[in-house]
């Protein structure tokens, strides 16, 4: 009888302090600072995954390529500025990004890194057999434009990327009062990585996305374009230090052009020149990669000599654009695909094209969006 007592006593602590733990984590949105807990985790997981492998089947289907761009935290601010057209078309609320990632999982898509889908490494391109969990369906999701550039600063979206004590990923934001928020709750790197950690069956191998990014006013928040500023090795470094962070959680680089540029309309020789220019000051902060987005959407001619430069000369893989569905297709050098925007333009007038993937009224935020009144950007943001 005393040992059945001191049973119950040592689990009434037990469960006392973990509780106390799971309200200071909510508390902080941190997660456990001893490392060695962190192992402990990773351990698990990579055991839970050997398990999961032997229920997993093969997937013969197109491969899903979902896109979005920097969410907004600040809706006020974004649909009553200056380019609020522009962001009541193209963006997301923080709120609707939430919401739409947990609709892309209630409908069994996961996420994975194109690396896990097609085969890169030889003469050839091919697709890989990719295995997955029962009825899961394949999802590459990929951000454009996450540099955070002047005019999204201005206009209700975070600053940029930082590290947290614990080597985590959060954004720096300024609000509606000019207060500097620190948070993991307000972009969407520390978003997706929560939600994955709380949901491991929406993401293969933990797959987070795919980030495009440009290089005309530098990367991640961090104006590495500035080559002359006294201050810009120090800022290279910043930003290097959050890319081998995001690698490690499961992040993909890609290339979204250096200047922004409209491939379609542009020479040969103004994307080579472009492309040298990423190559040369974006390349060596994320590190060499075979992804390729472009900008607007606007592609070239498979086939054309600026499709064989980026596809066979400079090495870019898996090649995407923008379309109204999911759609690949595989060349010799390289694989192009069609993207389909999550925005505030599909979630209101396109309904169709995301309908396959989630009820577009569950992610649309009439609230949010309460605030634009209409009207036309006034000074041309990329988006």
């Amino acid at each position: 009888m005393k040992k059945i007592l001191n049973s119950i006593i040592y689990l009434i602590v037990i469960v006392t302090v973990l509780s106390g733990c799971q309200q200071d984590e909510q508390k902080t949105n941190k997660a456990p600072k001893k490392a060695t807990e962190n192992k402990v985790s990773q351990k698990y997981d990579a055991k839970q995954d050997k398990e999961d492998e032997k229920s997993l089947e093969p997937y013969n289907g197109v491969i899903h390529h979902l896109f979005v761009h920097p969410n907004v935290p600040y809706p006020k601010r974004a649909f009553t500025g200056e380019q609020a057209k522009g962001y009541f078309d193209w963006m997301l609320t923080t709120h609707e990004f939430e919401a739409a990632i947990k609709e892309l999982h209630k409908n069994n898509y996961i996420l994975i890194d194109p690396h896990d889908a097609y085969d890169f490494s030889g003469d050839k391109v091919k697709k890989k057999e990719l295995k997955l969990p029962k009825g899961k369906k394949p999802l590459i999701l990929s951000i454009d434009d996450m540099n955070y550039y002047d005019y999204m600063r201005k206009n209700g979206n975070v600053n940029r990327l930082v590290l947290n004590e614990n080597k985590e990923v959060i954004s720096e934001s300024t609000d509606d009062h000019g207060k500097t928020v620190k948070s993991s709750q307000e972009a969407i790197v520390p978003i997706l990585n929560g939600y994955v950690k709380e949901h491991k069956d929406f993401s293969y191998k933990g797959a987070k996305g795919v980030v495009a990014l440009t290089g005309y006013e530098g990367v991640l928040g961090y104006r590495t374009n500035e080559l002359d500023s006294k201050d810009y090795e120090e800022r290279k470094q910043d930003a290097k230090e959050i890319v081998k962070v995001m690698k490690r959680d499961g992040w993909q680089f890609g290339s979204h052009s250096y200047g922004h540029i409209n491939f379609t309309n542009s020479s040969y020789n103004q994307i080579v020149q472009d492309t040298k220019r990423w190559k040369k000051e974006v390349e060596p902060i994320i590190g060499k990669t075979d992804l390729f987005i472009y900008p607007f959407g606007a592609r070239v001619e498979i086939g054309s000599p600026a499709f064989k430069y980026l596809s066979e000369k400079e090495g870019f893989k898996l090649i995407a654009s923008v379309g109204p569905q999911a759609y690949e297709q595989l060349t010799p050098h390289a694989v192009t695909q069609d993207r389909i925007a999550i925005d505030g333009l599909n979630l209101s007038k396109g309904k169709y094209k995301l309908k396959p993937y989630m009820d577009p009224d569950q992610v649309f935020n009439k609230e949010e969006r309460k605030y634009f009144k209409g009207g036309s950007d006034s000074s041309g943001g990329q988006f």
